[in-house]
């Protein structure tokens, strides 16, 4: 049962993406399966904070280079087209990280292009 959703709003979609905090040595790394992407921080809540800003740099990047939509099909989302054009992202639950201290699990909604 996946807990990511997409809502459209204007030429965006908002879409809920889980992210894992995990501690590794003396920092705390956010790690998002569903865009492969992770950001550290010296605390729980700085990590979220460089994962924000790393989603943000991910997405103003592939928008710049127009491979957003590939981009995130070869992460295994799904384009649908009807009724209106969205994307959504593979579920992966974050239980399958085995070996790593998860010290916190957080949704985080993020702003995508169409």
């Amino acid at each position: 049962m996946p807990i990511q959703k997409l809502e459209l709003r204007g030429n965006l979609f908002n879409v809920g993406l889980e992210v894992a905090v995990v501690k590794e040595d003396s920092f705390f790394t956010a790690f998002c399966p569903a865009l492969d992407l992770s950001a550290y921080g010296n605390s729980v809540n700085e990590s979220i904070e460089m994962f924000k800003d790393a989603v943000q740099v991910f997405i103003e990047d592939a928008t710049r280079k127009k491979n957003l939509n590939e981009q995130l099909l070869q992460l295994g989302w799904t384009l649908k087209k009807k009724p209106d054009v969205n994307f959504e992202p593979p579920y992966i639950p974050i239980g399958m990280m085995r070996g790593y201290d998860i010290v916190r699990e957080k949704k985080i909604r993020v702003a995508i292009p169409v």
